[in-house]
């Protein structure tokens, strides 16, 4: 009973210990975690944007995608009367 009690003690404190001494493991692997999770997060914004660039880029190289973006900086043709839409 006595050995069975020591065992145990000794289990405890080698845990114990263990938990201890890798008080800074731990520390550096929340903080390593914290880190990924923030350049996962700009990767992902990254990627979006590239997307989008890519999907601006396909449309101004079509006629039609030149014209809208004309259009929408203020371009038209000669005499062409511009619409007014009105609220």
């Amino acid at each position: 009973m006595k050995k069975k009690k020591w065992w145990i003690l000794s289990l405890v404190i080698a845990a114990a210990a263990a938990v201890l001494l890798n008080r800074e493991t731990w520390s550096i692997y929340l903080n390593q975690s914290a880190e990924r999770a923030k350049n996962e997060a700009r990767m992902r914004a990254a990627e979006a944007e590239r997307t989008n660039l890519l999907d601006k880029k396909s449309r101004l190289t079509t006629p039609i995608g030149q014209e809208e973006q004309a259009r929408k900086q203020g371009y038209h043709k000669k005499g062409e009367t511009p619409l007014v839409i009105r609220p």
